[in-house]
């Protein structure tokens, strides 16, 4: 979370009543998150970890901040491999059309999230 996202985040906590005693906010890159190993029973990504420039490292930290048994769950941009045509122009302008709108780099293939997701399932296993 960057400032401005803290902020808003206060802002909208605090209008709810009690709601901003069970909220902490913390600045922080996922490529480095700033908790220390085993601090959280669970962590979630949605829409955030397609804008990572190493979604290796990204896993990484992931991994580092979970207590053993914990639970990662993410939704995120992806192509469908088997159904996105990077020759068919109109597949092209349709990725290009969603990497502006949402500020994506480059949108993985399911196929290139899977071998993250694969390797960091079997770090879990270790935990």
């Amino acid at each position: 979370m960057n400032a401005y996202q803290i902020s808003r985040a206060r802002k909208l906590t605090e209008a709810e009543r009690d709601v901003n005693t069970l909220c902490d906010f913390k600045e922080g890159d996922f490529h480095h998150i700033p908790f220390e190993p085993a601090t959280f029973d669970a962590v979630y990504a949605i829409e955030a970890t397609c804008h990572a420039k190493d979604l290796a490292l990204v896993y990484e930290q992931i991994y580092k901040v979970l207590k053993p048994g914990g639970y990662f769950a993410a939704w995120e941009w992806v192509f469908d491999d088997d159904l996105y045509d990077p020759k068919n122009p109109k597949h092209r302008a349709i990725k290009q059309g969603i990497e502006e709108g949402d500020g994506l780099p480059d949108i993985n293939t399911k196929k290139q999230v899977c071998i993250y997701y694969y390797i960091f399932q079997q770090m879990l296993l270790t935990l």
